[in-house]
């Protein structure tokens, strides 16, 4: 009996915690290129919390195309967990990611971890370059620019007729064992 009563409790407090969640709404305007305990925090938040924010891309361009940041890989946060203490396991939940202009670009080479050795091996261009694609939003693919396809990124690597599929998915099911 003392045990089922333990389990009541227990489940209470988690749906009360679930009730007091607060949704965060936040436009950063601070953003570093390293990941670092003594950034200051951006935003503290509970447990529970939900934070829908606008990350800018890895050259520091935001979603209105204005330069904000400074690349490589400009990080939105960090953000402060009340109650989180070192050595506390962390559950992060991406519920939604979307993307927020109609174009993107990447490096033209391939990492040698993506593909056998024998592929690497086998391009002939070595120079790395900035190549562009295009994102059709609605059907859910992006497209290699037609003007920079030729020899880059591997066509042998990417889906018939140079798409690559960018649908989102439901990531909370990808690593449930």
């Amino acid at each position: 009996m003392t045990r089922v009563r333990i389990v009541c409790v227990l489940a209470l407090l988690v749906a009360s915690s679930a009730l007091r969640a607060e949704t965060h709404r936040f436009l950063p305007q601070q953003f570093y290129n390293t990941y670092s305990f003594a950034h200051p925090p951006a935003l503290r938040i509970k447990p529970g919390d939900r934070v829908v924010t606008k990350p800018i891309d890895a050259g520091g361009v935001d979603w209105n195309g204005k330069s904000v940041g400074s690349g490589p890989n400009p990080q939105t946060g960090p953000f402060y967990i009340e109650g989180a203490e070192p050595g506390d396991v962390l559950v992060v939940t991406i519920d939604k990611i979307e993307t927020n202009r109609a174009m993107a670009y990447s490096g033209s080479l391939l990492s040698p971890y993506t593909v056998d050795p024998q592929t690497i091996a086998a391009r002939t261009d070595r120079e790395a370059r900035r190549v562009t694609w295009t994102i059709d939003k609605a059907r859910g693919v992006a497209r290699l620019d037609p003007r920079e396809s030729r020899g880059s990124p591997d066509p042998r690597c990417m889906e018939p007729a140079g798409w690559m599929r960018t649908r989102s998915r439901d990531w909370s099911r990808a690593f449930r064992s």
